[in-house]
């Protein structure tokens, strides 16, 4: 066996990673072709809506509406079903802030519940218990890769007549028994934000197959505005979170790759699940099953320091030696990412 870098061998890996995100010559061509159009917004082309279109039947969803980020496209969301000051919306105690300040936000309470140590998404046997006559929705987490248990949350939803929202942040390009992950709800939403595997420095996104709701989610991302041919009667104070047709370019040309890419990641992943099983005192992150394509963002395991010997701290100092990037994300939890 080669001796540890950190003991003064020779790393394994000394050429630097990629930088991410970078441009590739189809972001360009759609960026300028956006430029020389002079429609650099929503009014004067038609490249968001283009963007939208092409990015909901990827996932085999009937509407697609951009926005300005994933924070905001949760609270719309929420906003266009309806949900109120005072309702109860049950989520994961495991995510990104803004899961939370989108029921926040329009004054709902959140009503936590635990996650599953094999995947760490909501914990499906938990969420009956956690419902009450002021329920109105849940808002079920993909998180490092891993996608929620969607049959049984469709079960719940539907037996309890609760909305189900899936923020897809981190995973598109997923799918589930063969249907994109974003579509099992009555609604979902995805990331663009710079560090995700879809990235056009910030943005957002919210499928669904109900036309009325799609209009209406479009108002509060526009104005409030209702467009010519919508059938919605509602009005709704909307606000100005629509996304530029130079970020809907830049997503563009990520879609065209989005297939390959995520094989590649896929493939990536589920080497290091095959590898990193051998090895006792770690533990990875578990696939669902009925998974037919797995988007990657953050490649995530965890040490167990009782069995291997070492602390979460020496081992991550022993894989930056090696030349692995690495961060300590949660107490005991490593993540890797390995974007191409």
């Amino acid at each position: 066996m080669n001796k540890l870098a950190l003991l003064g061998g020779k790393p394994i890996r000394t050429k630097a990673f990629p930088i991410w995100p970078r441009a590739t010559d189809l972001e360009k061509a759609y960026l300028n072709k956006v430029v020389n159009s002079n429609g650099w917004g929503i009014f004067r082309a038609n490249t968001v809506f283009q963007f939208g279109n092409e990015f909901a039947e990827y996932h085999g969803a009937s509407y697609g509406i951009p926005c300005a980020n994933a924070t905001i496209a949760l609270q719309i969301q929420l906003q266009a079903l309806g949900i109120q000051k005072g309702d109860e919306v049950i989520t994961t105690i495991f995510t990104c802030i803004s899961t939370i300040t989108g029921i926040l936000n329009i004054g709902a309470i959140p009503i936590f519940v635990d996650i599953n140590e094999n995947d760490y998404c909501i914990d499906t046997k938990k969420i009956v218990e956690k419902i009450t006559e002021h329920t109105k929705a849940i808002i079920a987490v993909h998180l490092y890769n891993s996608l929620c248990e969607l049959d049984e949350l469709v079960e719940i939803s539907k037996n309890h007549r609760l909305f189900l929202i899936e923020d897809a942040a981190q995973v598109p390009g997923s799918f589930y028994k063969d249907k994109g992950v974003g579509t099992y709800g009555i609604c979902g939403s995805f990331s663009f934000q710079e560090a995700k595997s879809m990235t056009s420095g910030e943005g957002g996104i919210i499928l669904t197959n109900d036309r009325e709701l799609s209009e209406l989610i479009n108002s509060y991302i526009n104005c409030g505005r209702i467009r010519e041919g919508d059938i919605i009667t509602r009005r709704v104070i909307g606000g100005n979170y629509r996304m530029t047709n130079f970020q809907a370019a830049i997503l563009l040309g990520q879609l065209e790759v989005l297939k390959e890419r995520t094989d590649k990641r896929e493939s990536n992943s589920l080497y290091l699940n095959k590898e990193l099983k051998k090895i006792h005192g770690i533990k990875i992150n578990e696939r669902l099953e009925g998974t037919t394509k797995q988007g990657c963002y953050y490649y995530i395991f965890k040490i167990q320091p009782e069995i291997l010997g070492i602390s979460k701290d020496l081992f991550t100092l022993a894989l930056e030696a090696e030349g692995i990037q690495t961060k300590k994300c949660f107490p005991l939890y490593i993540r890797i990412h390995f974007l191409i």
